[in-house]
């Protein structure tokens, strides 16, 4: 679906998608935008610089991904934001 959505927008470089499922169980995109995602943490976390990547696109470098870096963790998020209680 974000495939298409960029074809038809003509959109390239960093673009940030969200998307949801409705009650009929159908993806539905509810966030659109010309950046970088907060996710990137995890891209970065996993050895995947994004920032390098869009400059490399922009200047037609060669873009080779060997492979992400194995991490022994878990990562959450969610869509309201999360208090721990002191």
């Amino acid at each position: 679906i974000a495939s298409k959505i960029i074809k038809i927008l003509n959109l390239s470089y960093a673009v940030n998608m969200e998307f949801g499922i409705d009650k009929n169980g159908n993806p539905k995109i509810f966030d659109l935008n010309p950046r970088i995602g907060a996710s990137f943490a995890v891209h970065q976390k996993l050895g995947l610089n994004l920032p390098q990547l869009a400059l490399d696109i922009l200047f037609n470098k060669k873009i080779k991904i060997d492979k992400f870096k194995k991490i022994n963790s878990k990562f959450y998020r969610y869509f309201s934001n999360v208090w721990n209680k002191k």
